[in-house]
């Protein structure tokens, strides 16, 4: 099953048709980028695939447990954070996983050690 699907997905804001009968889907391990000149609905589309907007016809379907992490092309980040700490902190979850990976690799590494020193 597709991560993404959008359906006949469109939008429009007063009367003017920003995306309309748009049809396309984001499968596992794509990697995509949105190429166009300003304007023309890219962060309109990445509103509507987030669920930041609602669109006026068509709909987003989103696999049970796909999660998207989203940088505003004009965030605000913090000075004292490195770039891997601020992706890392959209992420809660991930960055909870590899704390848990690296104290579990701590413990197998001191087990390891205890075991293979001479006594």
């Amino acid at each position: 099953m597709s991560l993404i699907q959008c359906i006949d997905l469109g939008i429009e804001f007063g009367g003017i048709h920003i995306l309309s009968g748009l049809n396309c889907t984001i499968e596992h391990n794509s990697k995509i980028g949105l190429i166009g000149p300003n304007g023309c609905g890219k962060s309109t589309l990445i509103k509507l695939i987030m669920g930041a907007i609602e669109p006026t016809q068509g709909q987003v379907l989103k696999a049970k447990r796909c999660r998207i992490a989203y940088l505003a092309q004009n965030a605000t980040i913090n000075p004292d954070l490195t770039l891997i700490e601020y992706i890392e902190n959209a992420r809660p979850d991930i960055l909870s996983l590899k704390q848990q990976m690296d104290k579990l690799s701590a413990r197998l590494t001191a087990k390891h050690d205890d075991q293979t020193q001479p006594s």
